[in-house]
């Protein structure tokens, strides 16, 4: 099982050569939202991945559809192929994955 608090200090440690010690809130703080949003999503990640496929970013369809046809409880997801864990899979492009991971988020949590 995917250990999100340990993941979360492992990149704590990461940052203390980058970011002051009074900074790492704003880093920190943010990671552990998405920690608890991979959490929640996990188990109808894949059925929601594989039911947005081939839809365009501009063009989602509603949540509702996602509820009934991936099972998927919540009014809000994430489409991008990567979590959490996979995203420490690829440290050559952490940046550009993490960013793809993000702003997959439907538009209810990224506030678009």
């Amino acid at each position: 099982m995917f250990n999100h608090a340990q993941f979360i200090w492992n990149a704590a440690d990461i940052l203390r050569s980058t970011y002051k010690q009074h900074q790492y809130g704003d880093v920190i703080l943010p990671f552990t939202v998405l920690a608890r949003l991979d959490a929640v999503l996990a188990p109808t990640k894949d059925a929601v991945v594989a039911h947005l496929e081939g839809f365009d970013r501009d063009r989602m369809p509603p949540a509702a559809m996602l509820k009934t046809r991936a099972n998927h409880p919540y009014s809000f997801f994430n489409w991008s192929r990567h979590d959490l864990r996979s995203l420490q899979g690829d440290p050559d492009n952490l940046e550009e994955n993490l960013r793809d991971y993000v702003n997959s988020f439907s538009e209810n949590v990224r506030g678009a």
